[in-house]
């Protein structure tokens, strides 16, 4: 007999689950606990007839399917970790013996950190082209764009003090493009945006001096490099605090336009291999 192919699906679905996967068919019903399914009538060769009984027989039989299945599936799962637990491990020991992380942390990491650096930077490029275009820069918050020009330049200068061209190559295309962005982010921002954009750049310039002048007179005995390094870091927080200055209206409103996706994604990604990176050289500034 040809028998409807909901029954069949409902009957598979109760070897894996006793009754409990026909209570997503239409027209089935299923006990909260125990008892038995109810089916609906189905057409069979012109007539309708009622699989109540049927399934009222079917179910002692399906309920001790489905614990032997279940035994099955716990027991081979454990037979399984028994016997290939070993196998792994080795396999693991193995990959260790052939493969040196340091390197790659030490190489893989920075090179990713280097790509994703450039992806963080060319992400606002959509933005700054499509705001030329519509002669306004919108719902755009323009105060990442001073931080990211700052924060390369800060970095640049770090990466410079210590000689790691991993630091200072992705930084020279940042201080270019950030200065670029920040150029047109001024022109094309409204009054109150250029009023925020002339601050942060002046907070910037204020710190690079002081830092500079310290170094210079002697005022702070500390090497180059750390106090580079702690400018680069203040830059850092500041380029991933700007977003915040919009928080509270995408807050209120429910519009997350005014931040940048590509740039948030991009700015995590390239964090998370510049903390690898640091890590393998116990390097707290980059890390």
């Amino acid at each position: 007999p040809h028998l409807n192919l909901q029954v069949v699906a409902a009957l598979a679905a109760c070897l894996l689950q006793p009754a409990r996967g026909l209570a997503t068919l239409p027209g089935y019903s299923v006990p909260p606990m125990g008892g038995f399914v109810t089916f609906p009538s189905v057409p069979f060769r012109g007539h309708d007839i009622a699989v109540s009984r049927e399934a009222r027989s079917l179910s002692p039989m399906i309920e001790r399917q489905t614990i032997t299945w279940r035994s099955f599936l716990v027991a081979s799962s454990a037979i399984s970790s028994l016997v290939f637990a070993p196998q792994a491990v080795r396999l693991t020991s193995a990959v260790r013996k052939l493969i040196d992380f340091s390197v790659l942390r030490s190489c893989l990491a920075p090179l990713l950190g280097t790509i994703f650096g450039f992806a963080q930077i060319l992400s606002v490029l959509p933005t700054i082209l499509e705001a030329r275009r519509n002669g306004s820069l919108g719902d755009f918050n323009p105060l990442p764009l001073p931080a990211m020009a700052a924060n390369s330049g800060a970095w640049l200068l770090y990466g410079m003090s210590i000689r790691n061209p991993w630091v200072v190559i992705p930084n020279t295309w940042g201080v270019v493009m950030g200065g670029f962005y920040t150029a047109q982010g001024y022109l094309l921002a409204e009054d109150r945006g250029q009023d925020a954009m002339s601050a942060s750049l002046l907070a910037f310039a204020s710190l690079f001096l002081v830092v500079f002048s310290a170094l210079s007179s002697g005022i702070l005995d500390v090497a180059p490099q750390v106090a580079f390094g702690v400018m680069a870091n203040l830059c850092l927080l500041s380029l991933y605090a700007s977003p915040l200055a919009s928080l509270s209206r995408v807050l209120a409103t429910g519009d997350a336009s005014p931040i940048d996706p590509l740039l948030a994604v991009a700015s995590f990604t390239n964090g998370c291999f510049w903390l690898a990176y640091g890590s393998s050289l116990n390097n707290p500034f980059i890390a």
